[in-house]
């Protein structure tokens, strides 16, 4: 029964009950249990209490392994953060759940990472993937769990190195919504990655969405899907696909990144097989992100590349029944023209950088001049392609 502060410098927890519910300490937040060299947690509840608390991961390491298909409860929230010799706190998590039954979830602060081991999953197990559960377990309580990822901090999504030879995509999720705050959520190596929940929910000054990058990097991996309940929202930073560099497998012969749930572009930058260099000439040099859902492009900058030489270009597209693509006066499009070689164009040449199947409302204003001879477009299929004009 740990109450106020507690510190400690390695935790094994591989059953039973750690309580945190001194309740004179309730309106503080409950007790603190700070850890401070090594965290393992294989089994049983961290803080079993009435009241919530707070562990806190001081510049500590952590292996979270209940195995598959099982899961481990806490009433408190995890917080990993530097010490004060700024070493960074880290988790791996390998197979099961977290259950947040209380507290606010998860903060993953400066420079700190949390990374998920996804497997694959096997065929009459649903179970075995790997992730995070917000439980309501105080009736009336508003839901305040959701992951808070701060500055420079990463939050990767990526295959257990024991499932490196199979093929299947491997797969994780969270029930609790993500806040990227100036640090990187990345799903890397074929990877599913599903987030539920709204962020309005747990705080009413974020919007109502799963995904909110206020800030920061979100990476998503040519065949990997980002899934996003409530859909994702962007103002600033990045959002970047990334080529696999796998070997024998040509960039043209990749799978798409794709995002689902519908899609807020604010402001920020996004680019496609951001990890090549811009002036490679292969025709394999092009990135496409698939939305299923709406897609609102209300600011930010998307920067295309094209090939004059092989017709090809970066692609965002929309793919859905009635989903549409609606563009606002401060979405912007900076082309990167990847070789200076006009073999193979004609004038008049045609690049489409986005598409719809049904709609797009509005077009973006090009920024950075092209030549005359080269035209970047909106199309949609069937219809004539709208080309765009410097502004």
């Amino acid at each position: 029964d740990f109450k106020v502060s507690t510190y400690v410098g390695i935790l094994e927890l591989r059953g039973g009950n750690i309580a945190q519910n001194d309740a004179f300490y309730a309106t503080a937040g409950g007790g603190h249990l700070t850890v401070r060299v090594h965290f393992d947690w294989t089994g049983g509840t961290l803080n079993s209490g009435p009241t919530a608390g707070w562990v806190h991961l001081e510049g500590a390491t952590g292996i979270i392994d209940p195995g598959d298909g099982n899961t481990v409860n806490t009433r408190s929230t995890l917080n990993l953060m530097k010490n004060a010799s700024d070493v960074m706190a880290s988790t791996t998590q390998r197979r099961g759940f977290i259950d947040f039954l209380d507290g606010n979830g998860m903060i993953v602060g400066e420079t700190c990472q949390v990374e998920l081991k996804v497997k694959p999953i096997p065929a009459g197990n649903p179970n075995a993937i790997v992730g995070y559960k917000g439980t309501q377990t105080t009736t009336g309580d508003l839901n305040r769990k959701y992951i808070h990822v701060k500055k420079d901090a990463k939050v990767i999504v990526a295959r257990d190195p024991e499932d490196a030879n199979n093929p299947a995509v491997a797969k994780g999720s969270s029930e609790l919504p993500i806040l990227i705050d100036g640090g990187q959520l990345s799903l890397l190596e074929n990877t599913d990655f599903s987030v539920f929940g709204s962020l309005n929910t747990c705080d009413s000054g974020l919007p109502a969405v799963t995904v909110y990058q206020k800030s920061g990097t979100t990476l998503v991996t040519n065949g990997s899907e980002l899934f996003c309940g409530s859909g994702f929202s962007m103002l600033a930073g990045e959002f970047q696909t990334i080529a696999l560099t796998v070997v024998g497998v040509p960039i043209a012969n990749q799978p798409d990144a794709v995002l689902h749930g519908d899609f807020s572009f604010n402001g920020g930058n996004l680019r496609l097989v951001y990890n090549l260099p811009m002036n490679d000439n292969s025709a394999s040099t092009f990135g496409r992100l698939k939305i299923k859902g709406d897609m609102n492009y209300n600011g930010g900058t998307y920067h295309p590349r094209f090939n004059p030489t092989t017709r090809k270009a970066d692609l965002i597209y929309v793919e859905g029944d009635g989903k549409k693509m609606s563009i606002y006066q401060d979405a912007r499009v900076s082309p990167n023209r990847v070789t200076h070689n006009w073999t193979g164009s004609a004038p008049g040449d045609s690049y489409p950088i986005l598409r719809a199947p049904t709609e797009i409302v509005g077009a973006p204003a090009i920024t950075a001049a092209l030549d005359a001879f080269y035209k970047l477009s909106l199309d949609l299929p069937g219809k004539k392609a709208i080309n765009l004009v410097l502004k």
